[in-house]
């Protein structure tokens, strides 16, 4: 795994990442994850946010004023008075707004930087004509952009045809998702995690929104699909949404064993033994959750029409891939599952490595360097700083 001193001491870069704020959310966390990483080795940071928060950090924040064409001024004066190397849009709208604000700076304009988090496909039907005006705008603007990062390979390929990319401004950075988990843990054995009074329950986990999005009844009909094969299952829901009064009236109307624990940052240290992760949800640019519980030793299933969550496992070493999105599908790959629980981070270390903070934190610095490097034992002491003069260079001759 890559260590800070590889990062330190370096020439530091100028960096401004928008955001709505530094937390919440899945892409709150990762970009507070990486200005974090980013300040500790050095760089310059300046996270832009929409929503005033207190809470301390080791980079710098500004917050922008309510009119959206009021922000757009403001950012160009920011990256003027801070004269930014790079600016960084981390969601759709925001992707936007770096765009206008960045290319309205006729001198010293900064590199351009915006990023994909989610499969678009099915965003037309969940989101309704908002995401239909800011996809419009998108397809127009996002070609302009500098490179364009993806949180999975499968969101790559989408923006590469979907926005008339050019394949070689697209990078797959990997997230940070063992940023809430620290240290990968030893095997599932080995946790202090309290056995169950039942000890041949199966708990199906579900942790995420209780949102239509995220479909949480479909894990109360999986459960009843496995009582029905003679496997005793129960459901534990770590997350909150619109949905959770109804999922516990259907949870009695089904008379399934359900568990509504609301939103628990680090859910995965309270996985009851003998559990299953299942994600059924309807689309994923990537899945945290499914990298979090294989750190912890927990197997998980997602299905194969889930096309982000694809990056997230391993079929085989850390979970299952479903066939479909059908209960008996689900049902199918839980008891597949099943057979890895003990083992799942024993046999994906170097895989879970992928996701340290460090190394996601480093590949995202080459792309907003300018000049990414190949993976290797040669590049990996050099690739923190090699291209900072490259960068200013080409700032200072703008």
């Amino acid at each position: 795994m890559f260590e800070d001193g590889d990062c330190n001491n370096r020439e530091s870069i100028r960096i401004g990442i928008l955001i709505p704020r530094s937390t919440g959310g899945g892409a709150e966390f990762v970009a507070h994850t990486w200005a974090q990483q980013l300040s500790s080795w050095g760089h310059d940071v300046l996270v832009i946010n929409t929503i005033a928060e207190s809470a301390e950090t080791q980079y710098r924040r500004q917050t922008l004023p309510a009119s959206h064409l009021a922000r757009v001024s403001e950012v160009r004066r920011i990256v003027r008075r801070e004269r930014l190397d790079v600016l960084v849009g981390m969601m759709p709208y925001f992707n936007l707004l770096a765009i206008l604000a960045g290319l309205s700076v006729l001198s010293g304009r900064p590199r351009i930087v915006v990023s994909g988090r989610n499969m678009e496909f099915p965003s037309r039907t969940l989101h309704g004509w908002r995401y239909i005006l800011k996809d419009w705008f998108a397809r127009f603007l996002y070609p302009v952009a500098d490179a364009f990062i993806a949180i999975s390979h499968p969101v790559a390929a989408e923006a590469i045809t979907r926005y008339r990319l050019r394949a070689e401004s697209v990078f797959v950075v990997p997230n940070p998702a063992l940023g809430k988990v620290g240290q990968i843990s030893e095997p599932r054995a080995e946790l202090n995690v309290p056995e169950d009074s039942s000890s041949g329950v199966l708990n199906i986990v579900v942790p995420g929104r209780l949102v239509p999005q995220k479909r949480p009844e479909t894990a109360l009909a999986v459960s009843v699909r496995l009582q029905a094969m003679g496997v005793l299952a129960r459901v534990v829901y770590f997350g909150d949404g619109e949905l959770r009064e109804e999922m516990r009236t259907r949870a009695q109307e089904l008379g399934v064993d359900a568990e509504f624990r609301g939103w628990v940052e680090r859910w995965f240290d309270h996985c009851p033994s003998r559990s299953i992760v299942l994600l059924p949800s309807v689309t994923e640019g990537f899945g945290n959750v499914l990298v979090e519980a294989a750190a912890r030793g927990v197997p998980v299933v997602v299905s194969s029409k889930c096309l982000g969550a694809a990056d997230a496992l391993v079929p085989g070493v850390t979970g299952t891939l479903a066939m479909d999105d059908t209960v008996e599908s689900f049902a199918s790959a839980v008891l597949s599952s099943r057979a890895m629980t003990g083992s799942v981070n024993l046999h994906a270390r170097g895989w879970l490595e992928r996701f340290s903070p460090e190394n996601s934190t480093r590949l995202l610095l080459e792309v907003l360097q300018g000049r990414p490097l190949r993976v290797s034992r040669r590049t990996k002491s050099r690739s923190c700083g090699s291209s900072v003069d490259s960068i200013r260079n080409q700032h200072d001759s703008r």
